[in-house]
């Protein structure tokens, strides 16, 4: 009876986990972002983003790259996934003004508008984005942390 047990609860535990990942994978397809790209207005799967298009933000967005805002208005970021701080940052598209101006035009990728909109121009995809390097050392933590444990 024990292994009969075991047994079901391990064929749950593993329909419950595919179902999981079989649910991400159809949310991750369905994640779309609007931009400009050459003049053109268009929707495209994160995925194909490149450095240099044109993002339009608005709230509830989850920002899939690192970049820069050009032109925005009361424009709340939710940086908590990175600094772990619940307050919202503002950001504001910088107009020069040196040392003394306190613009944060900087845009990075995992983060969440919670207020306003913009347009942010790309500036980092992938593994050169700061959410890419994030996940590139935990993996590489994870395979050191791996040969350790002989």
């Amino acid at each position: 009876t024990v292994c009969l047990v075991v047994a079901v609860a391990s064929l749950t535990d593993y329909a419950k986990a595919k179902e999981f990942r079989d649910q991400q994978l159809r949310l991750e397809g369905e994640r779309h972002v609007n931009l400009v790209r050459s003049g053109e207005s268009t929707i495209v799967h994160p995925g194909e983003l490149v450095v240099g298009d044109i993002i339009r933000l608005a709230v509830g967005d989850i920002v899939p790259v690192d970049g820069i805002l050009i032109d925005g208005s009361g424009l709340k970021m939710d940086e908590s996934a990175l600094t772990g701080e619940s307050d919202l940052i503002n950001k504001a598209v910088y107009t020069g003004g040196g040392k003394e101006s306190k613009a944060d035009p900087f845009i990075v990728s995992g983060t969440n508008v919670m207020q306003g909109s913009g347009k942010m121009l790309v500036v980092a995809v992938g593994c050169n984005s700061m959410q890419g390097r994030i996940l590139a050392r935990i993996r590489e933590q994870e395979t050191e942390g791996g040969d350790d444990d002989d």
